[in-house]
């Protein structure tokens, strides 16, 4: 390929080093051809570069991306696992109260003798303990239920239900403390072949002494 002389314009052989025309020297030409195929290689070398380390961020990305879908996984199957081991707890089932039964009031002989002796005094209220009749009756009442093998309190009512039965229906006020001594003397009577129960014997015996 020719070459311009600088000086003269005129036209050279690409390898002259002094012009044909004027004589001046002509500056070696620079190869451009080989400038620009360093230029490519270079260019071609950092794409090369910039490739490779586009594909490794890339792959880093996606292995980093599996390990936590595979722990995501992972928590899943453990939770599942988990969920079906988990036992249904169930409230314990309330243990029911029982209904708390009543206390017994329990009457004792003073309180048996007490409500006779304040009924025959008509007091609307249990005599005083330290009362004698009180005395009286409790011992009456002792004495009676070793006699009938009977409940001491079953003679307090029986006594205290034919006093009753004799005021309503015969007028008659009969003290409960008499009944008691009346039907002592009944149970002590040896000639007697029957043994009736209290509650029979002194609604007999009132009504046969009291009636009438």
């Amino acid at each position: 390929m020719d070459k311009p002389c600088p000086h003269c314009k005129t036209q050279n052989l690409t390898d002259a080093v002094f012009c044909a025309n004027c004589g001046q020297s002509i500056p070696a030409t620079k190869n451009t051809d080989s400038t620009w195929t360093i230029v490519a290689i270079v260019l071609g070398i950092v794409a090369v570069v910039v490739l490779c380390g586009t594909i490794g961020g890339l792959s880093i990305l996606k292995d980093q991306s599996d390990q936590r879908i595979a722990r995501m996984n992972s928590n899943s199957k453990a939770s599942d696992t988990n969920a079906a081991n988990t036992t249904l707890s169930l409230p314990p089932t309330p243990i029911p109260t029982p209904t708390p039964k009543p206390i017994p009031t329990t009457v004792t002989l003073e309180d048996s003798a007490r409500y006779l002796v304040g009924k025959d005094q008509d007091l609307n209220r249990p005599a005083d303990k330290d009362d004698i009749h009180v005395k009286r009756v409790s011992y009456l009442l002792n004495e009676l239920a070793l006699l009938t093998k009977e409940d001491m309190n079953s003679i307090a009512g029986a006594t205290d239900a034919t006093a009753d039965y004799l005021l309503k229906d015969y007028g008659r006020k009969i003290l409960r403390e008499r009944l008691l001594e009346d039907m002592k003397a009944f149970y002590w009577d040896k000639s007697l072949k029957v043994r009736l129960k209290y509650k029979e014997a002194i609604t007999a015996q009132a009504t046969i002494e009291y009636a009438n």
